[in-house]
């Protein structure tokens, strides 16, 4: 292992019942089969993460009903450098490598992964860039595999002053896919508009709908990309053409799904489904992974690149969250693990 060796490393933990979270010392273990040790330098805020600390999300990776009080490690993906490696390794790495991972976890100084869930970072970038590597990226890679695979011409998506909205704009109007924003206020039009989005619709119009049904239908706009759930899943839907479906990948609202209709099921054959890309990627095999990693670490300072907000320090982890909730349209907010 690198440097002089560490028996302990602080990390962020909650519990199941939303209590928390908190900063605790835990025991540094060595990498065994197929693993390799990161000595980790920064990791984003992402929304998973606040839903994970909430109790909203489920305990990962485990899919079974746990008790409420089960500990659970934050943060799903960051960046840092490779300090000890396991046997048998299913992808080549070796001490000292700077990669990228998407492991739980991230928000701690060190962090186990299989090797298979790391990939060396990209030249030229720093470790901000290289922290927000699969949570954005992958799901706006997820969505367009989608949108081949079924044949829709154009998208409509809303929280688009996101960084996850921006990236959608960014990477689908590269790969000629009209997109349809969605935003809560009149001076994020203009935002967007310099992003490359075209079509820019304010929810709280009270015309929105109308727009919204106009523009759907002339465009073909038969996938939706949705963060907000509750109410306005369904206004969307239900304002989409026929054989049109919604992808609901957040829970902004904190509501459940009203408005959709028994004519839009089964009258105009359209659907709701969810998009997570935390359950996609551990259906892939390691090849898989790394495909995946590899095509978002190509787009990370292009389409797929993520504005940075603001830097906090692991210890001031609950100023970082505080200051995400109120700026999420801002940029990214990292934690920058402390230097030894």
């Amino acid at each position: 292992m690198q440097s002089s060796p560490k028996t302990t490393y602080k990390a962020v933990f909650s519990k199941a019942d939303g209590k928390g979270p908190y900063i605790k010392e835990v025991p540094l273990i060595m990498p065994q089969k197929n693993q390799v040790l990161i000595k980790v330098d920064c990791a984003p805020i992402n929304p998973s993460d606040i839903g994970t600390i909430s109790g909203l999300y489920p305990v990962y990776p485990d899919t079974e009903a746990l008790p409420l009080n089960t500990e659970r490690r934050i943060g799903l993906e960051g960046a840092g450098t490779i300090v000890a490696v396991g046997d048998d390794l299913k992808v080549p790495h070796k001490e000292g490598d700077h990669v990228s991972f998407f492991q739980l976890g991230s928000w701690g100084e060190y962090v186990l992964a299989n090797s298979e869930d790391v990939i060396t970072m990209k030249k030229g970038l720093s470790f901000e860039q290289s922290a927000s590597i699969l949570v954005n990226p992958g799901t706006v890679i997820l969505l367009h595999l989608i949108i081949q695979r079924d044949g829709h011409k154009a998208l409509i998506h809303t929280a688009a002053t996101s960084a996850l909205g921006r990236m959608v704009i960014r990477y689908f109007k590269k790969h000629g896919i009209k997109v349809i924003s969605i935003v809560r206020r009149d001076n994020a039009i203009q935002e967007l508009k310099s992003e490359g989005s075209e079509y820019v619709l304010n929810q709280n119009d009270p015309d929105f709908e109308s727009k919204l049904k106009e523009a759907a239908r002339k465009l073909g706009a038969t996938i939706a990309f949705d963060a907000i759930s509750g109410e306005m899943t369904g206004k969307i839907l239900r304002n989409m053409p026929p054989h049109s479906e919604i992808y609901v990948h957040g829970f902004l609202s904190q509501d459940i799904i009203t408005g959709a209709t028994f004519a839009d099921f089964l009258l105009q054959d359209k659907a709701i489904k969810g998009l997570w890309i935390t359950r996609y990627f551990r259906t892939l095999n390691p090849e898989e992974k790394q495909d995946l990693l590899s095509d978002c670490r190509q787009h990370l300072d292009g389409t797929l690149r993520t504005t940075i907000s603001k830097t906090f320090n692991l210890e001031d982890f609950k100023s970082a969250i505080e200051y995400y909730e109120k700026n999420a349209s801002q940029g990214k907010v990292l934690l920058k693990m402390a230097s030894e």
